[in-house]
């Protein structure tokens, strides 16, 4: 009895050992030309996404610098096609940086660093959420009628100062 369990717990293990693998890889949605990413509610929310570019065999995704990859042709330096970072803001249009990387041969991820703060300000927390799309901080002449932020941000989200003369929330930053 005792070696027909031996037995079958070494079956068990090696099933174990062939099926665990498989078990904890990780699939990733497949890259669409678009790096959309959900709205980063806070400092602990992820810093990285990624995404599964779908390539042939004569393709071959590299790392072009810290904000752009591309598909290049296997064994030659041409471009198939060229991949930048998606630019990322705050709740108040501060930009937030990002970067891209390969990880591995067919996998895209992009890092939205928000959880250290904003460099640009010595580091000061982000205001939250933090969104895929260029900011507009620092923008002047920010027409006072645009009013972007009724779509990107939910009611509980937007705050008084960030209104229109006429009462309509607005993407301006405040004090335009």
């Amino acid at each position: 009895m005792t070696a027909m369990r031996s037995t079958v717990l070494l079956a068990v293990m090696a099933i174990c050992a062939v099926i665990a693998p498989a078990a904890v890889a990780q699939s990733f949605p497949p890259y669409d030309g678009l790096q959309a990413f959900h709205a980063i509610e806070g400092p602990d929310g992820p810093e990285e996404f990624s995404w599964e570019v779908m390539l042939d065999e004569e393709d071959e995704l590299r790392a072009i610098d810290d904000t752009h990859a591309g598909v290049f042709w296997v064994g030659t330096d041409t471009l198939a096609m060229s991949i930048v970072a998606q630019k990322a803001h705050d709740a108040e249009g501060a930009t937030v940086p990002t970067t891209i990387a390969v990880v591995q041969p067919n996998i895209l991820t992009l890092t939205v660093h928000h959880a250290a703060g904003n460099p640009a300000a010595g580091g000061a927390p982000f205001h939250y959420p933090v969104v895929p799309g260029a900011g507009w901080e620092g923008v002047s002449g920010l027409s006072r009628s645009l009013c972007l932020r009724a779509s990107l941000y939910p009611p509980h989200r937007r705050n008084a100062s960030s209104q229109t003369s006429a009462g309509e929330p607005c993407a301006r930053p405040a004090g335009c």
